[in-house]
């Protein structure tokens, strides 16, 4: 929680790209907390110069709203980035995999301890 602070404290000195607020975002999953997580992918978004990055916050916005048994929301979300070809393939397959199990089960928790700043940072950087 405390490097959460501190990362929020650095992006709030200059907060101009989507890669700093990837970041707080996917550690506000990390430690549960949603809402901020939402805030900071919303801000990933509206910052993006790539398209990539608008899929890759919408994708983590999706698995937020299915732990939050948002499952409409989080279809809708699925859906854009499955339908869009330009998409990589990566992102599209871990999107139909959400998709899958909210369709079959109903829900589509997050595995937070399974998550991995690494991975997800150098996808922002590029998803290719």
């Amino acid at each position: 929680a405390a490097s959460y602070r501190l990362l929020q404290e650095v992006v709030a000195k200059n907060g101009t790209s989507a890669h700093y607020y990837f970041t707080p975002g996917i550690i506000a999953i990390k430690v549960e907390k949603r809402t901020q997580a939402l805030e900071a992918l919303q801000k990933v978004i509206a910052l993006a110069t790539a398209k990539h990055q608008v899929h890759l916050a919408n994708y983590y916005i999706a698995r937020i709203q299915a732990d939050r048994g948002n499952v409409r929301t989080a279809l809708a979300l699925l859906a854009e980035i499955i339908a869009d070809k330009e998409a990589s393939a990566k992102l599209r397959r871990a999107a139909q995999d959400i998709r899958y199990k909210l369709h079959k089960k109903g829900r589509a928790p997050l595995n937070v301890p399974a998550m991995s700043l690494m991975f997800q940072q150098a996808d922002m950087l590029s998803y290719r």
